[in-house]
């Protein structure tokens, strides 16, 4: 396996190669660090699929995520690896905002660019691409071109909080080891076209004791959880070499409402009936990680794994206008990653809607709007609260208010904790004018 690279360094902005979006096609990547400061762009060009013997020009960018900014003192850690195996490091220390090099690779497989130590923190990102080959064969319907029989170690991708990806291309636009939710799914695919025995067959690996695949979960308010071999994880189609699981992360039992009665439908560690559908669930507690771990060769012992972190969020309320007539149609969005997904049937969650002149309000209640894809909405007149019309005079503040139950352990923004049992009210206003 053979790499060269041609070190440039950039020390004056470069014209935009028109990437417009994150994506394969477009030669551009976006990611973010763990805790969300740094925003990370990866172009390349010529864009589209990478392929090996072919030179191409790969830019790292570093920016502010919140301001948008390129920051023009920065520093990191770069280290490329294939198919497991590392190819050169590189240390970026300078003044540019812009770091590039020249990269020709000489053969297939999947590529890693890492990211580590970004500016003397603890923060890394990791970008994969799959370099393809001409002898490669195309399986349709799956996205993804693989090459027979290839050696070197398997490779486990996390393809996003309920993405639900289940090729490459898709799973490198969506995939990140951070900010998962408590309870819900995520897609684990595994590279392993070594496997891929039959190329009439789907195949499964991970299914017996000799090359077994483990899930485990640690969390800080949590026991620890962890569930032996299932019945394994499917090809994507025949003779693709792509092994997927999706699994959900199934939460645990807690009062997620504040009413004081403990919510018991959640939690659970146990195999599923389909690994396209659902492979597993595994418990999840309020912050911690899912592992992944698949033993791939048991003489002598090896092992690949992966791992993702959850962690429970405050909830985010807010109306579609600043100000409204009181003959509008007032709209609100909520958003709780805790709480996505979450049936109706399973605790009932609402949110009370106040004025200044009626304090006591009305209730809106999820029901359906569950998953939260649409607006919120409700009226107001001058008379009187009725059903779902809130009474209001003119000049009036509005109030929807959402008590979180499922707080983060701490508030980075306002540098103070919250305990486990702990609720706050999240409170969003707009104003109503009756002329």
């Amino acid at each position: 396996m053979s790499l060269s690279a041609v070190f440039v360094l950039l020390l004056v902005s470069i014209p935009s190669l028109a990437f417009s979006d994150g994506s394969v096609k477009d030669g551009f990547f976006t990611k973010y660090s763990s805790d969300g400061k740094y925003q990370i762009e990866m172009k390349w060009s010529p864009s589209g699929e990478m392929k090996p013997d072919t030179d191409y020009f790969v830019m790292f960018t570093i920016k502010d995520a919140h301001t948008q900014k390129s920051l023009d003192e920065n520093s990191f850690d770069l280290k490329i690896t294939q198919n497991d195996k590392s190819i050169d490091t590189y240390l970026k220390e300078s003044d540019s905002s812009i770091f590039a090099k020249k990269f020709l690779f000489t053969d297939s497989g999947i590529v890693n660019f890492i990211l580590s130590d970004i500016n003397n923190s603890n923060q890394s990102v990791d970008f994969s691409m799959k370099l393809g080959s001409e002898q490669s064969s195309l399986v349709k319907d799956t996205g993804f071109t693989s090459k027979r029989k290839v050696g070197g170690a398997p490779v486990i991708f996390a393809c996003g909080f309920e993405k639900n990806a289940i090729t490459l291309q898709k799973c490198y636009e969506t995939q990140t080891n951070d900010n998962y939710g408590w309870f819900g799914k995520v897609n684990f695919i595994i590279y392993a076209p070594g496997w891929n025995q039959d190329s009439d067959k789907v195949e499964t690996i991970g299914g017996t004791e000799a090359d077994k695949l483990t899930l485990s979960s640690r969390s800080d308010n949590h026991p620890y959880q962890e569930l032996g071999k299932c019945g394994g994880f499917s090809e994507t189609g025949p003779d693709t070499g792509l092994f997927v699981g999706r699994v959900k992360l199934s939460g645990h039992d807690h009062d997620v409402n504040g009413d004081g009665v403990l919510d018991k439908k959640f939690g659970k560690t146990k195999c599923s009936n389909s690994p396209i559908d659902e492979y597993a669930k595994i418990e999840a507690g309020r912050k911690g990680a899912v592992t992944l771990t698949w033993q791939y060769q048991d003489d002598p012992v090896k092992v690949v794994s992966k791992s993702i972190n959850f962690h429970w969020n405050v909830g985010k309320l807010n109306f579609l206008q600043n100000l409204y007539n009181v003959d509008d149609t007032i709209e609100f969005t909520f958003y709780d990653r805790d709480m996505y997904k979450v049936g109706e049937k399973e605790f009932d969650l609402n949110f009370k809607v106040y004025s200044d002149s009626d304090l006591a309000g009305i209730e809106i209640q999820t029901g359906q709007n569950y998953k939260f894809k649409d607006p919120f909405s409700f009226t107001v007149n001058t008379e009187k609260t009725v059903g779902t019309s809130l009474r209001v005079s003119d000049g009036d503040t509005i109030y929807v208010q959402y008590d979180d139950c499922t707080l983060p352990v701490a508030n980075d923004k306002f540098g103070f904790t919250y305990s486990d049992d702990e609720c706050m009210e999240v409170i969003a206003k707009t104003l109503v004018y009756t002329y």
